[in-house]
């Protein structure tokens, strides 16, 4: 059975660290590390809610029958996460993307695969059990299949069964932004974009208050909740707004999958009954805690170090202590298997 459905793009993460950007210039360039990963948006999300200790979660993907989709498929099957949704598709070519991390620390994508494209509304439905009560869609603006009236009918088929809803914008290359979305806008609980995202899907606005009454504007009913890497987050709803300060970050490795690390705390923390507020807090501590090290989900937390992260680290926030509470005895309660998460 599965309380949160994830889908979205299913990867394997080539990443090489340490790239000079002349690399084009120049006949051979060594890079200091080199990994490989399953990665994308919503598998990025399903492996850190796996870790914060929610198994019943499922993810629903495509990937080829060929060497990277079966990475995929070995690696999450090893780590114990339900793959029961993701489709192997004779037609497919599982996505590829190499990662190069610039001394910086900044990263950038050359990618090949169809096999994102190939999500139906029909793959997620068909995975969706009498006990779900969240639907997440990662990366959706590089999902063909899932946009338009397509994301509109999964959402309307999701209220109609009192599941709640998110997406994660990412980004356009086709250049349409908000009409991609705009219809299933008023059948979106948390919408989920970057700084740069928000601005383009606004036709260009850049104060925050602005862009949530551009969504209010166009029958946004939900949540929104802006990422702002360093100047942490912001988060607006039908009632108010706040700033959540960052966390601060001591050493800057690699920025992949800092922004899935942010979203899968913040989920975690409604699925749990906490406020929109105290889950921005947790999303920017985990969202600080995926940079420190290469990989997208190899330095997010699980909940006892999102906790000590949280106590140590965080910026002094009226929420701070009793969210720590809150946190300690779901902690609690997992050990002793009081409740299931």
């Amino acid at each position: 059975m599965a309380k949160v459905v994830c889908a979205g793009h299913a990867t394997c993460d080539l990443l090489f660290r340490g790239i000079n950007k002349s690399l084009f210039d120049m006949d051979t360039v060594y890079a200091h590390d080199a990994l490989v990963f399953p990665g994308g948006d919503a598998l990025n999300t399903t492996v850190n809610l796996h870790k914060l200790g929610l198994r019943n979660v499922k993810y629903v993907s495509t990937v080829g029958n060929d060497i990277y989709g079966n990475y995929i498929l070995s690696y999450l099957d090893e780590m114990g996460i339900d793959i029961s949704g993701i489709s192997v598709k004779e037609e497919c070519s599982t996505q590829v993307s190499v990662v190069l991390v610039d001394s910086n620390s900044e990263r950038h994508f050359i990618c090949h695969g169809n096999s994102a494209q190939n999500i139906t509304v029909e793959d997620i439905i068909s995975q969706i059990d009498s006990d779900t009560k969240h639907l997440h869609i990662g990366s959706l603006m590089t999902l063909n299949g899932l946009e338009y009236e397509n994301l509109l009918s999964l959402f309307k088929f999701a209220h109609n069964n009192n599941i709640t809803t998110s997406f994660d914008v990412t980004y356009d290359p086709t250049g349409i932004w908000f009409g991609r979305i705009c219809d299933a806008l008023p059948y979106t609980d948390y919408l989920f974009a970057s700084f740069l995202e928000a601005k383009e899907v606004s036709h260009g606005l850049e104060a925050p208050d602005k862009i949530a009454n551009f969504f209010y504007s166009n029958q946004f009913k939900g949540t929104f909740v802006l990422k702002l890497d360093k100047r942490g987050c912001f988060i607006a709803n039908r009632d108010q707004t706040c700033n959540i300060p960052a966390c601060e970050v001591l050493s800057v490795v690699d920025t992949t999958g800092a922004g899935d690390a942010f979203v899968s705390a913040f989920l975690f923390g409604i699925i749990n009954g906490l406020s929109d507020e105290e889950s921005g807090i947790l999303g920017n501590v985990n969202g600080a805690l995926a940079i420190t090290k290469l990989g997208a989900t190899s330095s997010t937390a699980n909940l006892q170090n999102l906790v000590s992260t949280l106590q140590k680290d965080y910026t002094v926030h009226p929420l701070k202590n009793k969210l720590i509470e809150k946190m300690e005895m779901l902690a609690f309660d997992r050990t002793n298997n009081a409740i299931q998460v």
